[in-house]
């Protein structure tokens, strides 16, 4: 409504959630009806578009607050995709602070943090003893980018490499009739993303 929405169209989507059911499927066999009142739709082509609407007040109060860190005259405080959120922030405290704000959010949406995905990454000039805990000596796994800690911003793409290199021996050890052309193909694909994935593993 704060963003000017047209009524009916917002009375078409409480009439669709509210209405929502869900049966499932084993075999031939099919459960009676339950109603599915929570959560947007899996695979929906509105999904994404109302769960940004959901957490945008978070970003503003982020936004808001001006804890994150600063690129220029930018303020940078938080990267979002989809339900993956990262803070950047320049000290513990700001971090703290910047937590707090996503914790009271969160709980007024009736949303819940997965703490067991939940890390946390040090990426410094110079360590200093009071942060030693909060470095992480393992990489973290964010959409797919495997981010490694350090004193430098680092990713590490050796494992998507090596997926596609099993990848390619299976494409090559399945199809023995496959021409020569498409062969050559394949491998100047492959070889492509190793040049890529060498580049980004030493940026």
């Amino acid at each position: 409504m704060q963003r000017n929405v047209p009524s009916v169209f917002i009375d078409v989507l409480v009439n669709w959630y509210s209405n929502c059911v869900s049966i499932v499927k084993w075999n031939s066999s099919l459960s009676m009806c339950f109603s599915q009142l929570c959560d947007v739709h899996q695979g929906g082509v509105l999904s994404p578009v109302l769960f940004a609407i959901y957490i945008d007040d978070l970003i503003l109060k982020l936004v808001k607050a001006n804890l994150g860190c600063c690129i220029g005259d930018l303020s940078v405080c938080c990267l979002v995709y989809a339900d993956g959120i990262v803070l950047l922030s320049g000290s513990l405290h700001k971090l703290q602070l910047m937590l707090n704000i996503c914790n009271a959010e969160i709980n007024y949406l009736d949303l819940k943090f997965n703490t067991s995905k939940c890390h946390v990454l040090h990426i410094v000039v110079r360590f200093v003893w009071e942060t030693r805990l909060l470095i992480l000596l393992t990489p973290v796994l964010y959409l797919g980018t495997v981010i490694t800690a350090g004193r430098t911003w680092r990713t590490d793409s050796s494992p998507k490499r090596r997926q596609c290199f099993r990848a390619f021996k299976s494409v090559y050890c399945t199809c023995a009739s496959l021409s020569e052309l498409a062969v050559q193909h394949l491998v100047d694909f492959l070889q492509t993303c190793s040049h890529v994935g060498l580049q980004h593993t030493s940026s």
